[in-house]
């Protein structure tokens, strides 16, 4: 209900605050303070008059003046100038405690008038608590506050089901009667979803001294069930304080306004009361402190990946704490070796040893020398014979179950094998209990993995590919010149470095003299996406590429715009034609970027280099080889992609302990005049398996998605057919 409220403000010299607190008859007989005056004079109008006539008489204009005052004539404003302080404020705490302990002695005691204050905490100023029985019970009073009779807050439920009833149940007599009071719900934008909240308000009778039992508690109605909020047993408690008679007021009102200005006893224990409720809101609140922790850990790991890793990477410059977290790894590697064989041993456990080089011994004799020798050990006809002998089909049929059991080309499209356990789960082909040491190590690994190094890698990594994204779109707008060219180079080099972090890549470079220039074509075996950061962290290319979707086509239509990449889709003909064009224009002009190509066209797992695609090596121009191994003892940098996306491949890198290559510049080879494009491509596989240590085979990298081509099969076909035709025309010769 609205009211007309006048507050006067007085600054003026005042006497010690306890020297007011006297009796009531004490400060009336104290005559030294005078009275505020009015600020309007308000007089007879006979003076107005007879001050006019005097002022005209004397030839003097009257001169107005406007002042504030209030329906009594008290002057609203007052001004003073302050030299100093005089007063120590470090003791107003003190001051108003005694005020608040300062008993009222300005009226007697008479028959008291009551009213109604709460006798429990607000439930939510301790969060912790309050989250504590809100899941427990479905049900907790949020907020309440009293203002005259009329009672109101707020209770949270747990939603759990979409029809609520929730209810206020209160009694005015101790539970010997009571009455339910509808809550309304509360529709709340900033809501969570797994909670609501609900209002309610009553109206209190008049209080009273001789009814001191108001109670309430709370009921929230779910279905069938009714779950209660009732203060752990106790209730929300309603008491009764008495308060002075109104006749008594009246009587001390006038006192009261001497020492008004100063603040009353009521107005200091507030302040005190809520002084000393955010002192316990600092002590009985924890989650604060938890937040405030969590706070200053992120800008503190911030701070850190800023210092050490994303600074130095904008500069190429490297503290060398990867290389010791290498050394540290490969002893840890060791000591776990020695301890899985030995305790194989005590166990009498066969021990899991991977076949690096196949399960099946093969030697490399041809088609003609090992039926000749099947011939030799059957029957005793003549070798040279042109006719088709029935022993001839053991060659065929054991070729077909050694294909089966061990063949060279599917066994390069799944993970390399590892000699050695390096404590990744992925890499255990054991499973079984050795020590518990070995075992706490292991946790301690994965902790460490997951719970320090992935939470970092993928902070490094949203870094890195976020600027690339911006960085390559922002200079995409510029016009063609050198500044776009400076500025695309660092900002592709930048972002390459720190995405090398998120990895904890360790790259050793070879032969760096040898590194690719412009107007040249680099060509490297391909083992994962993350072939293009390896070499692009050292160089600045143009890529040649497969379209992909998803993440990484995102990142592909970004980059094209800063640098001209080349993206096409391998299976349409049109695109292959266009790639070879642009291409043939791109190394014409020795002043553009060399050009970054994987000739594979698929991922092998980097035990091999399989069929270079010949389109690479019929333009003419430079070729720039590059030799990737990875040291698979630290983590799988393979992309089986027929298996893994993109994203679950990068979780699967970033769980990893590290991610350990060498890459050899090779010195560049020219196309001889007698060669073709098959042979040139043939010739640049070979010395690129040859400097990695990978096998060199001749079959194509797209039998991982494709059927063998009938050619393959002719071809057998053909050679065993020569061998017939071949033996009979030289003897019809002789």
């Amino acid at each position: 209900m609205p009211v007309d409220l006048a507050v006067r403000l007085c600054l003026s010299h005042s006497p010690p605050i306890r020297k007011l607190l006297n009796s009531h008859e004490e400060l009336r007989g104290n005559r030294g303070r005078k009275p505020l005056r009015s600020c309007l004079n308000q007089r007879p109008s006979a003076e107005p008059e007879q001050r006019d006539s005097t002022k005209s008489s004397k030839g003097q204009k009257k001169k107005k003046q406007v002042v504030f005052a209030d329906m009594k004539g008290l002057s609203l404003t007052a001004v003073r100038f302050f030299s100093k302080i005089e007063e120590d404020l470090c003791d107003l705490q003190h001051v108003l405690s005694d005020l608040a302990c300062f008993p009222p002695r300005l009226w007697d005691l008479g028959p008291e008038v009551c009213r109604y204050v709460l006798d429990f905490p607000q439930p939510s100023a301790n969060y912790v608590a309050f989250r504590s029985s809100l899941q427990s019970n479905l049900v907790c009073l949020e907020s309440c506050v009293i203002q005259d009779r009329a009672l109101s807050g707020t209770v949270k439920v747990r939603n759990i089901e979409y029809e609520k009833k929730v209810k206020v149940r209160i009694t005015f007599d101790g539970w010997k009667s009571f009455r339910d009071v509808s809550c309304q719900y509360m529709h709340s934008s900033y809501g969570s979803a797994d909670t609501d909240t609900f209002s309610f308000e009553l109206t209190l009778p008049k209080p009273s001294i001789s009814h001191r039992g108001t109670e309430f508690c709370i009921s929230f109605q779910c279905g069938q069930k009714i779950h209660w909020d009732n203060n752990h047993g106790k209730n929300y408690k309603i008491s009764h304080v008495g308060m002075i008679p109104s006749s008594a007021s009246r009587a001390v009102k006038s006192a009261s306004r001497a020492w008004e200005h100063l603040g009353t006893s009521g107005a200091a224990a507030l302040v005190l009361s809520r002084l000393q409720t955010w002192r316990q809101a600092e002590t009985q609140t924890p989650y604060c402190l938890v937040v405030n922790l969590l706070g200053i850990s992120i800008t503190v790991l911030f701070t850190l990946l800023l210092v050490f890793i994303i600074v130095p990477a904008i500069f190429g410059v490297s503290f060398g704490i990867r290389k010791v977290y290498m050394k540290t790894l490969l002893k840890i590697f060791q000591w776990a070796t020695l301890r899985i064989e030995r305790g194989a041993k005590e166990k009498n456990h066969p021990l899991y040893k991977p076949y690096v080089n196949g399960i099946i011994a093969k030697d490399p004799t041809s088609l003609e020398e090992e039926i000749k020798e099947i011939r030799r050990s059957g029957s005793g006809k003549a070798l040279d014979a042109p006719e088709f002998e029935l022993s001839d089909i053991f060659y065929f049929c054991r070729k077909g179950i050694e294909t089966i059991m061990d063949d060279e080309v599917t066994k390069r499209f799944s993970a390399e094998e590892l000699e050695s356990w390096n404590l990744l789960s992925r890499t255990n082909y054991n499973f079984q209990y050795i020590s518990l040491r070995l075992t706490v190590l292991w946790g301690l690994g994965v902790l460490i993995r997951y719970c320090f190094l992935l939470p970092l890698r993928i902070a490094l990594a949203f870094t890195g590919i976020s600027l690339l994204v911006t960085g390559t779109t922002v200079v995409g707008y510029l016009p063609n010149g050198r500044c776009k060219d400076f500025l695309s180079k660092h900002v592709h080099l930048m972002c390459y470095r720190i995405c090398v972090r998120a990895l904890t890549a360790i790259i050793t470079y070879h032969d760096r003299e040898n590194r690719p220039r412009n107007g040249g074509i680099c060509v490297a075996n391909h083992t994962s996406p993350i072939d293009v950061i390896i070499l692009a962290s050292d160089g600045y290319y143009a890529m040649v590429g497969q379209i992909h979707g998803g993440l990484m086509g995102v990142i592909q239509r970004a980059m094209v715009k800063a640098c001209p990449h080349v993206w096409f889709e391998r299976s349409e003909v049109k695109d292959r034609h266009l790639v070879a064009r642009r291409l043939t224009e791109h190394v014409r002009d020795k002043s553009k970027l060399p050009i970054l190509i994987f000739p594979e066209g698929t991922c092998i797992n980097n035990t091999s280099v399989m069929m270079f695609k010949k389109g690479s090596f019929e333009i003419g121009a430079t070729v720039y080889p590059v030799a990737i191994k990875y040291d698979p003892q630290f983590g799988d940098a393979f992309w089986n992609s027929s298996k893994y996306g993109m994203v679950t491949y990068l979780l699967r890198m970033m769980t990893s302990w590290a991610i350990v290559c060498s890459v050899w510049y090779l010195p560049p080879m020219t196309r001889q005049p007698e060669e073709d494009a098959v042979q040139f491509a043939n010739r640049v596989k070979s010395a690129i398996a040859r400097q990695g240590g990978l096998v060199d085979l001749l079959w194509d990298g797209g039998l991982k998605r494709e059927k063998v081509k009938d050619a393959f099969k002719e071809e057998q076909q053909k050679l065993y057919s020569k061998m017939i035709v071949g033996s009979h025309e030289d003897r019809s010769r002789s």
